[in-house]
């Protein structure tokens, strides 16, 4: 079984442009959501435990708290939303809730190397990927 936890640097992009072109945000958020991120993933040692996300761009740093199956507020560059986050097949699924949704769902893929995010788009299907290395 691969071990989740852990940090995780940004190697490259696959798609994302036109991901985001279906997210209709402006040139500047763009830009802010192709920078490299650098992934901090904490996991509880209970399964119901609290996990901890960490995202570092630059000279700043996003945080997030969550339990599985627990709708949970998810701040970010594109604006605050319900998500859920749930383990499927092994993989880390993020699925956006409610009336806030921007319709994306972001699948964690992780391995001994490190992770791969795939972003959907769920109205037209649109997929790209985010590759990560571990530390």
């Amino acid at each position: 079984m691969v071990i989740i936890g852990g940090t995780y640097y940004h190697e490259r992009d696959e798609n994302i442009d036109e991901l985001l072109s279906k997210l209709d945000i402006n040139f500047i958020l763009k830009r802010i959501v192709k920078m490299a991120p650098t992934m901090i993933l904490e996991v509880p040692e209970d399964p119901k435990g609290t996990f901890v996300l960490r995202v570092k761009v630059m000279l700043k740093t996003m945080e997030w708290t969550f339990k599985l199956g627990e709708p949970t507020e998810f701040s970010s560059p594109l604006g605050s939303r319900l998500v859920v986050f749930t383990e499927e097949d092994g993989n880390l699924v993020q699925r956006s809730l409610g009336p806030t949704s921007d319709g994306t769902t972001s699948i964690r893929e992780f391995t001994e190397h490190g992770m791969i995010i795939t972003l959907i788009h769920e109205e037209s299907q649109v997929r790209a990927k985010r590759f990560f290395k571990r530390a």
